[in-house]
């Protein structure tokens, strides 16, 4: 048996992503778009919380013609609780003990650090991203999904979808405790694309407008797009005769550059919004006929919230936790696990949108 400690991998593992920032730069725009918004996800002590959401303006107004007029005080009471659970997830992955053994430098270690840890990383970020936009990972059923025809179960109980596939006034899902247009501005906002070449841009237009005009000087504006392969390329494609703003980076559609693992291309209405090509968003698996015809999520991630639960058996925060190595018993592998205890929510549904039918031309 070896006397190599298997610690060590996990001290190195720790000096990388510490070198590399936010866990998910090098792996999903979305994910890092809103850690960049709201800063590292904060530590509760609850996997439960709850978020206000007040989508309507919560003044009172009082116009003075006489000045004897009473001041109306107080707000209007449109305000209710939404709420969140957190889902906690465990990846394992094993690391043969004469591997660790041969370690002799630093270059070892960073290749054993590539081979292992990474690669299950990057496969737990993938199937995370999946569910994120389809639903459905049997591995990942807690974790929250934009598929309005899905539903995950994240306290053991099923939860719908975020987005749905229908005009805003026509929305009736649950979605995180409430139930959509029962208070004002509680729905996400929705078009359709009847052959891309002939109304794609304006209604990716009209959509964008839709969220911006939904107080965006206060939380921005939309600034992440998710669009299925065929959606992606129809939108590049019927680009190469327009007039961007940033043109060198429509041209050619160039894909990750060395510092980022997906760079999308710039909206054509210009500001920081991209759309990225998200290979997990399957349009044959929808139901919805529209949505057959191709899905773009289009993300405000200010409006957006990630939180950890703190893992109290290990005393770590939940945001990928390593766990000290363990030997697997009878044999000569050591087995290293990483804890994720994650929540995340949308507190103002109506300045994002979903857009079918671009995958058409």
């Amino acid at each position: 048996m070896t006397t190599f400690s298997p610690d060590v991998l996990v001290a190195g593992l720790q000096r990388v992503e510490e070198a590399q920032g936010s866990t998910f730069d090098l792996y999903h725009p979305a994910f890092s778009k809103v850690i960049d918004a709201q800063g590292t996800p904060p530590t509760l002590p609850s996997l439960y919380t709850e978020f206000g959401l007040v989508p309507v303006s919560p003044e009172s107004i009082t116009t003075v013609l006489h000045g004897t007029e009473t001041i109306k005080a107080g707000r209007r009471q449109g305000s209710v609780k939404g709420n969140s659970f957190a889902t906690r997830m465990i990846y394992a992955y094993d690391v043969p003990a004469k591997d660790l053994a041969d370690i002799s430098s630093a270059e070892d270690l960073v290749g054993i650090i590539k081979k292992y840890p990474m690669r299950a990383k990057l496969g737990f970020i993938e199937k995370l991203v999946k569910q994120f936009v389809m639903g459905g990972v049997a591995d990942l059923p807690g974790f929250l999904t934009l598929n309005g025809e899905a539903s995950y179960s994240p306290n053991g109980a099923s939860r719908s979808g975020v987005f749905e596939f229908e005009d805003p006034t026509t929305q009736s899902d649950t979605v995180f405790n409430v139930q959509k247009n029962s208070i004002d501005g509680w729905y996400n906002q929705y078009r359709h694309i009847n052959g891309y070449m002939a109304q794609g841009r304006k209604q990716l237009r009209r959509a964008f407008h839709d969220c911006a005009e939904q107080g965006s000087n206060l939380f921005g504006k939309v600034d992440c797009i998710l669009a299925d392969r065929v959606s992606y390329d129809n939108y590049v494609d019927e680009l190469e005769g327009f007039i961007a703003q940033d043109r060198t980076k429509i041209s050619g559609d160039p894909g990750p550059t060395e510092e980022e693992f997906r760079e999308g291309v710039p909206f054509f209405m210009g500001g920081k919004t991209r759309i990225y090509s998200e290979v997990h968003i399957k349009p044959s698996d929808f139901a919805t006929p529209n949505a057959q015809k191709g899905v773009m999520y289009g993300l405000n991630t200010q409006t957006w919230r990630m939180y950890t639960k703190g893992d109290n058996e290990k005393t770590t925060n939940g945001w990928f936790a390593h766990r000290e190595a363990h030997r697997a018993d009878r044999q000569e592998v050591f087995i290293y696990e990483t804890v994720v205890h994650l929540g995340m929510y949308c507190f103002d549904l109506r300045r994002n949108f979903v857009v079918t039918g671009a995958a058409v031309e």
